[in-house]
């Protein structure tokens, strides 16, 4: 009997000691997710604001370097495509930084991000198109859990909250069939929930 509680104790070191090797200063992490958003944003011109609801499908390829044991440095791009409403473009650059908690086959982590990011929207005035495109400083974090089904391999679940405050690039312009000036502007407030797949070297 003694002998069996040492062998699982054992086993059980030699898990533990494995995955956390992965995490450990000096190793990378090069993932890629997908998510499903649903947004809500108050913005649009300056004498005409509006408010409009979006869901969204997006792809998020990661990559990163544990800089300490367990705490990660890397960047993720975010390209975005839309099923409903009015934005026909989206993307962003964001740094990553994401701390490991201690774990067996289950990693928990917690993260914050920063960035740039793009959008491109479109409307119609007049049976006139006009492309309005609009950037500016993006930030957020969130929480997720790393399930290891390999000690190199993990599939990972995420939720994430990003705040954005965009404005037009340019600046305002002058609309000749309403004889004022326009611009876009937005602040977005959005959850995302990521599924996706991390794999460490």
């Amino acid at each position: 009997m003694k002998h069996r509680i040492i062998i699982v104790t054992l086993i059980t070191v030699f898990a533990l000691t494995s995955l956390q090797a992965q995490t450990k200063q000096g190793h990378f992490i090069i993932g890629g997710a997908s998510s499903i958003e649903v947004s809500q944003t108050k913005g649009g011109f300056s004498t005409a604001p509006s408010e409009s609801k979006v869901t969204t499908i997006s792809i998020k390829p990661e990559v990163g370097y544990f800089l300490f044991d367990n705490f990660s440095v890397g960047l993720s791009a975010n390209l975005l495509g839309y099923t409903s409403g009015s934005v026909s473009g989206d993307a962003s650059l964001l740094s990553e930084f994401k701390y490991f908690f201690q774990g067996t086959n289950y990693r928990p982590f917690v993260k914050a991000n920063m960035g740039y990011r793009y959008k491109n929207l479109r409307d119609i005035f007049s049976m006139v198109m006009y492309v309005n495109e609009a950037h500016g400083l993006a930030f957020g974090g969130g929480v997720g859990g790393a399930f290891f089904v390999r000690e190199n391999l993990s599939i990972d679940l995420e939720l994430q909250y990003l705040y954005s405050n965009l404005k037009q690039i340019g600046g305002p312009y002058y609309d000749f069939y309403t004889d004022t000036k326009k611009e876009y502007v937005a602040k977005a407030n959005e959850i995302k929930i990521f599924v996706g797949f991390s794999l460490y070297l």
